[in-house]
């Protein structure tokens, strides 16, 4: 679209060209979720929160585009929260989606977050948050046992678990 090239060229009007798509066609989310990049760009992350969260509340013009998009704007959300150091309500949020989703991407965008807390834990939460990590990448992998970030996931998995035979094993698959 008109509006999406401007930003791709970095146009001075691309952001007002925007907006006017976003409020034309108000259940289009990809214009939300565009607009909502642009400031988080620009480092406006309430505003950018807003957008996302209008494109996850939005339908979509197009079919079967509307779940997908839905997903791609919680990402966003959940990575506000990481840039703006709120790492509680990012957990909240990424444990959200992935309860209420189900699929592989919130799955492994939790167990990035959980893997990325491990360093900071002492040793009883460490070997609880390691028994729900391994649970999701058995879940994501029992559904695509070839998903690439699922098989690092568990190679990430048996590292820290002391496991470095296996873990070597699913690096090296992949």
């Amino acid at each position: 679209n008109d509006a999406r090239l401007a930003e791709m060229l970095g146009e001075q009007n691309a952001e007002e060209r925007m907006k006017q798509l976003a409020e034309r066609f108000d259940e289009y989310s990809d214009a939300h979720i565009r607009l909502g990049c642009m400031y988080k760009h620009q480092g406006e992350f309430e505003k950018a929160q807003k957008a996302f969260e209008k494109a996850v509340a939005s339908g979509s013009m197009f079919r079967g585009t509307s779940d997908q998009a839905k997903a791609v704007a919680q990402g966003f959300i959940v990575r506000i929260f990481s840039e703006k150091k709120d790492f509680a309500t990012q957990q909240t949020k990424l444990e959200e989606a992935a309860a209420k989703n189900g699929d592989a991407y919130s799955q492994m965008e939790l167990v990035a977050f959980y893997i990325d807390c491990l360093q900071i834990m002492d040793g009883k939460r460490k070997t609880k948050m390691l028994d729900a990590i391994g649970g999701r990448l058995q879940k994501v992998l029992r559904d695509n046992p070839s998903n690439v970030y699922a098989v690092n996931g568990i190679g990430c998995y048996f590292a820290e678990s002391g496991s470095m035979n296996d873990a070597r094993d699913c690096f090296a698959a992949i």
